[in-house]
């Protein structure tokens, strides 16, 4: 239980560091910390950072289509790239995945389509007010599309975490056979 509260408090120093600063320095913190709290998953290091990885390509695959859409942008971003404080967030948040957020993935879907929303949400009109993101021409308010585009992309991170997750154990047995 101990590792969980860490994990949760870790996560959100690390957000909060990262979108306050959204600098280059406050990117490398938050990815320290995320190698910090991947030493702890249930999987080995190394496969738990590979996994982490992957499912954050997907976090940032969302991100880019929202600057790609002009949806968002980032103060001196001056071109479609995403800001590196935001790719190590996304890294971060991942690593929560097996310790504090791991609740979500034994949750039903209509709490976990209601948690990620309003908790995806939440950091999005954070950062904005932060001064981390702008909004361009967004047609609905903010939180409202947040909550419908996180409503979507958790569960699905969370799916091809589960799947992947199955694939690593599998490979790993079938080598372990051998050695």
């Amino acid at each position: 239980m101990i590792t969980k509260i860490i994990n949760f408090i870790i996560f959100q120093t690390g957000w909060l560091v990262a979108v306050y600063y959204h600098n280059d320095v406050a990117a490398i913190f938050c990815i320290l910390l995320a190698i910090f709290n991947f030493s702890f998953s249930e999987h080995r290091f190394l496969a738990s950072c590979l996994l982490g990885f992957i499912l954050t390509l997907i976090g940032l695959t969302n991100d880019y289509a929202l600057v790609y859409f002009k949806i968002i942008s980032f103060p001196n971003q001056h071109f479609n790239i995403l800001p590196f404080w935001l790719i190590s967030i996304w890294l971060l948040f991942i690593s929560t995945l097996d310790s504090s957020l791991g609740w979500l993935s034994k949750t039903n879907i209509f709490i976990l389509c209601l948690v990620s929303g309003v908790g995806g949400a939440l950091s999005y009109c954070a950062g904005a007010k932060l001064g981390a993101i702008t909004y361009n021409n967004l047609l609905i308010p903010e939180f409202i599309f947040h909550f419908i585009n996180w409503s979507i992309l958790l569960p699905v991170i969370l799916m091809l975490k589960r799947t992947l997750s199955n694939r690593l154990i599998q490979a790993n047995s079938s080598c372990n056979r051998y050695i």
